[in-house]
């Protein structure tokens, strides 16, 4: 049974025009589902989202072309929400979870001033021992940060709490970037500080191998992501995030030097509380796979800088790295996110790890995405069929057994 959740009153602002990043990240969709130990009531997450939509208006509006804009009207037509019951137990959230438990977003994308379809489509599914919620969504309208705020949101409403976190949708306070993937640069780097330049190359298109791709999916505890990180600085000279070190292991399994990140740029330019996309694409190189972890480590307050995000964004988007890492696990905060039980664990959809593979697999690039999980972290690897075995057989002889 699909229910159609309005917000309870008028959102504001009344429309979103989507600026160049989001625009360009519209094209493309995040499926994800999240595990619970206990059924929460459909009727009760229906009337909690009712609740919050207001705030969120691109989530619940329907977009259309307005010239050569992208405009989300946030008129409230609503996100279609499905429920279905099955028997038995939920799927493993150990691998990514096939199409059939989620409603996928479709025609979301407008092509004239009539309105598309619903770019948030919601599918709950009750298992005998457990509660999968599956959420499709339109990546132009919403980050991994945006997605972490809005579950909140709602899992504090189905609680009876509420969230102190404020939201906007002003992007004009963001640094102005190219129009188009490998545009010509709008920002000048004359005079810019030499150190800068190793974190951006010109647009050129990477020289990898094209490799048949595949997803590997393997969980490191916190005792594992300890252990991990000692080996990559046994000195203890410099503190090591989960991150770092996991980068450092799938950048030693595959021999990279060079790795690119997604990184949240909003704290950096004075948009913390905005609601959409804020996140650009930064480039570390290292002289050896082992030294990744401590160069993503010294580049950070350089991410963190005002002027150097300007600059960097402004540049537009430089040659993939060798291997392509985003992480969600800081933007989601899973504790925070309980309806009537924590979440025990998060999974990429079956249909969004294709899609991404289309995109990364022919430019011989590994795409790596880092999901939070009630102790400690998933690792996702969408990249040649034997870097799994890789990871675990550099691994094993330096962490404890999972």
């Amino acid at each position: 049974m699909t229910t159609l959740v309005r917000a309870e009153k008028p959102s504001e602002p009344a429309e979103v025009v989507l600026d160049a990043s989001a625009a360009g990240f519209n094209a493309t969709s995040v499926e994800f589902a999240l595990l619970f130990s206990e059924l929460a009531s459909v009727r009760d997450l229906c009337d909690s989202l009712a609740g919050v939509l207001h705030q969120y208006g691109t989530v619940g509006g329907r977009m259309v072309k307005r010239g050569t804009s992208t405009v989300v009207l946030c008129n409230n037509a609503g996100v279609p929400l499905t429920h279905e019951s099955r028997q038995g137990p939920p799927p493993s959230l150990a691998h990514p979870v096939d199409e059939e438990y989620f409603d996928l977003v479709r025609d979301w994308v407008p092509t004239a001033e009539v309105a598309a379809d619903a770019p948030t489509r919601i599918k709950v599914t009750d298992f005998d021992q457990g509660q999968l919620i599956a959420i499709s969504v339109s990546h132009g309208i919403v980050d991994a940060r945006s997605l972490g705020v809005f579950l909140r949101a709602w899992s504090a409403a189905y609680r009876g709490d509420t969230t102190d976190e404020p939201v906007s949708f002003d992007a004009s306070v963001l640094p102005a970037a190219p129009a188009g993937f490998g545009a010509a640069p709008v920002v000048a780097s004359d005079g810019i500080p030499d150190a800068w330049r190793a974190h951006h190359r010109p647009f050129k298109m990477p020289h990898g191998t094209a490799f048949a791709p595949a997803v590997t999916t393997y969980h490191r505890s916190r005792t594992a992501l300890a252990a991990l990180a000692a080996r990559f600085d046994p000195e203890g000279g410099s503190p090591l995030s989960a991150n770092d070190a996991l980068c450092g292991e799938v950048a030693e399994a595959v021999g990279a030097t060079s790795v690119a990140l997604m990184v949240d740029y909003r704290q950096a330019v004075g948009a913390g509380d905005l609601f959409g996309v804020a996140i650009s694409t930064q480039d570390v190189v290292a002289e050896a796979p082992s030294g990744v972890p401590a160069a993503l480590r010294r580049a950070v307050p350089l991410w963190r800088a005002r002027d150097f995000v300007d600059w960097k964004i402004g540049q537009g988007s430089g040659g993939c790295a060798e291997v392509f890492f985003n992480s969600w696990v800081r933007a989601f905060a899973l504790p925070e996110t309980r309806f009537a039980a924590p979440v025990q664990t998060i999974m990429l959809g079956r249909s969004m790890c294709a899609a991404r593979m289309r995109a990364f697999a022919p430019m011989g690039v590994p795409y790596v995405l880092m999901l939070p999980h009630n102790d400690g972290v998933t690792v996702v690897v969408m990249g040649p069929e034997d870097v799994g075995g890789r990871i675990e057989g550099a691994s094993s002889v330096a962490l404890p057994s999972e």
